[in-house]
């Protein structure tokens, strides 16, 4: 069959080449055969040869981005089409390993065996934060002290003669204050460097049709269709295949993309130009600094919906008078640019249908959110109805194998798209049985928030299982409360521990490479660890959750309640399986390898013998033995570890 993309005859079915490169090719390059990946690699090339929805869930261990790679390669191999596929993922991390380590790995592996007769192209797409902007650079290092910054600017002037092809600031060791000076931020029609602009030019190359692969990520694919509806230019080309890798993420990114945001502080810096002028000027201008003020100490969801219309309005009448007034141009220009941002998105956040809250980001700045109660209709329309081929996969997508919860809560499960939906669900292969125990105390205390009784008994356990296991251990909380409670108590009291102890927080990514490093340590971590990082081997050898990984409950979720008849309904249908999802994700930070070994540890109550989630917990984990004691967690540390496992 004659390839458009590769200009290659191949004799066999596209079902007939992908067994034979599992079978035959791929043990040639130690890459082993394992039947769990080749059906799941069927299983996909079958669902993009058949246009089907593809909903493909692969435990840890499967080699599920092995799998959907080679099955695409496969489908561009018997397709007329000559379109990319586009691959989106939810981390820069999966983006570089698939760029920087899979694709190139196949690529040589597939030209060697004649299976391709050129290498894959490929390139990676990410947000402007990531790229060097000209204009900003050139203007920063203009103003910079060369005597007293004199690595920076040799820096900034290595950046300024590098081609377009490497302005990604994630490849330079660049100070991230640095990286804040010289990103792009916005693109301007009227930029002065926009001709030259090194940016421009990535984004012309990257619209082409000639790379088989664009890798981006979920925010890229739904923000390029919010711009097409729009009417704005697609930033990606015309494609033919989507997939999404940790698409357990997808939702919470449609909610950032389709929601609306106003920062407190980004309103103060906009509203600067309010508090110059004159006396009379100020007068006039302070009802509009008092509405914005008053939208921000609005508590309740009817609260800040008045105080968004009334402000909408207020800066809608506004500038309708300083469009017939005369004034200093350069102020009134500044005070029309806050006009412009802000009377879009207040606008948006009037509307009948939208969820209106107040929450505080991570580095503690107040925000007035939005988000439409028709977001899964709006998903449905956009994402799924058209008739593109996609393969939506993660570790950690279903509960027991029932898609039903994923399918609800990301819009798949409306109108006739079910009649195309193809499903799988892969087991880890790793073998829990014999390589992990599951550590569940039976006599622990209901969990109780800010209660130092409780905290002191949690300290008790955490502290005996890391002796038990020598360290190598992974901590795991939902509270940062409790991760400062639990760095206390192993550092500074009787429970402090002899092995070092580390507390990843709040983005503090370096503090991994330190535990890395250490061998035997601790880390304390948030949900940032509990997915996305591979600690194999003998790093983490026991993973510790302190409680059942719950969804914090937020205003769009009080919304969802409504949709069902008794909150049983909606504990079992929504927060239940969501709690089991992450949990999941969590456990699976213990075993990495085939050959890893550990303990893992739930210290919930609620997870106990009579505890009321224990059946549908043990049900959704991988089926390993259950202990109560921490003596058993030592007794299989000391029957599975070598001798230098306790040496560190």
């Amino acid at each position: 069959m004659e390839s458009s993309r590769y200009n290659l005859t191949v004799e066999m079915t596209p079902e007939e080449l992908l067994t034979h490169i599992f079978e035959h090719i791929l043990p040639g390059y130690e890459m082993p055969l394992r039947r769990e990946q080749e059906e799941f690699a069927l299983f996909i090339l079958d669902s993009l040869l058949h246009r089907k929805l593809a909903l493909a869930e692969a435990g840890v261990g499967t080699g599920k981005t092995h799998a959907y790679l080679i099955a695409s390669i496969v489908y561009n191999l018997y397709t007329k089409n000559r379109l990319p596929i586009v691959i989106a993922t939810s981390t820069v991390t999966l983006q570089e390993a698939i760029t920087n380590i899979y694709l190139p790995q196949l690529s040589k592996i597939l030209t060697r065996s004649g299976i391709l007769d050129r290498r894959l192209t490929y390139i990676t797409r990410k947000g402007k934060m990531h790229y060097i902007c000209d204009k900003r650079m050139i203007n920063y290092g203009k103003n910079l002290d060369r005597e007293k910054y004199g690595d920076e600017y040799g820096l900034l002037k290595r950046l300024e003669n590098v081609g377009w092809k490497e302005i990604d600031l994630d490849n330079w060791e660049i100070p991230f204050y640095l990286k804040k000076q010289i990103c792009v931020l916005h693109c301007r029609q009227k930029c002065e460097y926009r001709s030259r602009c090194r940016y421009q030019m990535l984004l012309r190359d990257s619209r082409k049709e000639k790379y088989d692969f664009q890798i981006v990520n979920h925010g890229y694919v739904l923000g390029d269709m919010l711009r097409e509806k729009n009417g704005e230019m697609s930033q990606l080309p015309d494609y033919d295949v989507l997939i999404f890798d940790e698409a357990h993420k997808l939702r919470d990114t449609a909610r950032q993309m389709y929601g609306v945001t106003l920062s407190e502080r980004k309103l103060i810096k906009l509203a600067r130009p309010l508090a110059d002028g004159t006396e009379r000027e100020k007068r006039k201008k302070q009802r509009l600094i008092e509405k914005m003020i008053a939208l921000f100490e609005a508590e309740e969801e009817s609260e800040i919906n008045k105080a968004v219309r009334i402000l909408y309005q207020e800066l809608e009448d506004y500038q309708k008078q300083k469009r017939s007034a005369r004034g200093n141009l350069e102020k009134e220009t500044m005070i029309q640019n806050l006009c412009e941002k802000l009377i879009p998105k207040l606008s948006e956040m009037r509307k009948d249908d939208q969820i209106l809250w107040k929450e505080r980001t991570k580095n503690g700045d107040l925000q007035i959110c939005s988000l439409s109660e028709k977001l899964n209709g709006m998903l449905f329309q956009d994402l799924w109805a058209n008739q593109k081929r996609k393969v939506v996969t993660s570790g950690t997508m279903s509960v027991c194998g029932d898609f039903s919860h994923f399918k609800t809560t990301t819009g798949i499960d409306l109108q006739h798209v079910n009649s195309r939906i193809s499903e799988i669900s892969k087991k880890s292969p790793f073998h829990y049985e014999e390589n992990a125990v599951l550590y569940i105390p039976g006599d622990l205390p209901k969990p109780r928030t800010r209660d130092q009784e409780y905290v002191k008994t949690i300290a008790w356990e955490v502290k005996h299982l890391i002796e038990a296991t020598c360290g190598h251990t992974l901590v795991l909380s939902t509270s940062y409360w409790m991760l400062d409670q639990l760095l206390y108590q192993l550092t500074c009291t009787d429970e402090r521990v002899q092995f070092p102890v580390f507390a990843m927080k709040r983005g503090k990514i370096g503090v991994l490479e330190q535990f890395r490093k250490c061998g035997n340590g601790i880390l304390l971590a948030s949900d940032l660890a509990g997915e996305g990082i591979d600690l194999p081997g003998d790093i983490v050898s026991s993973v510790i959750i302190i409680k059942l990984p719950f969804p914090v409950p937020k205003a769009v979720t009080e919304h969802e309640k409504d949709e069902y008849d008794s909150f049983r309904d909606y504990l079992d249908h929504v927060i239940v399986p969501e709690m089991l999802i992450k949990l999941r994700q969590w456990v699976g930070r213990a075993i990495r390898r085939e050959t890893d070994t550990a303990v893992i540890s739930i210290l919930d109550s609620r997870a106990g013998v009579n505890g009321r989630y224990r059946e549908r917990l043990l049900d959704a984990l991988p089926p390993m033995p259950v202990i109560e004691s921490i003596e058993e967690v030592g007794q299989f540390i000391r029957e599975k570890k070598d001798a230098e496992y306790f040496d560190d």
